[in-house]
């Protein structure tokens, strides 16, 4: 899979995204940023926690698989990301609810 460079970019200084492997083998996508995490839960990825990260920031984590999100990331970035609107505006809400 060929990424955006602004994708790489992100990825490569790991500022908003991080994965990692919890202890039940489930893969956890998490992010900091608001905007990319409607998208991928407008996507319909399950939202599993909400974690207070340092400097009064929020991490959502995301039971999804790594390619997966990287596919959803691509797509916003790149313009070809189709989701309904009143799904992203769901989404939305939800996460401005849980915070």
């Amino acid at each position: 899979m060929v990424l955006s460079p602004l994708v790489r970019f992100w990825d490569r200084i790991d500022i908003s995204i991080t994965r990692r492997m919890n202890m039940e083998n489930r893969m956890e996508y998490r992010t900091k940023d608001f905007y990319l995490a409607s998208c991928i839960l407008a996507s319909g990825e399950r939202l599993i926690e909400l974690e207070q990260g340092s400097g009064g920031f929020s991490v959502f984590v995301f039971d999804c698989l790594s390619e997966r999100a990287d596919q959803i990331i691509a797509d916003h970035w790149s313009r070809k990301l189709v989701v309904s609107t009143r799904d992203l505006i769901d989404a939305i809400n939800e996460l401005k609810t849980r915070l």
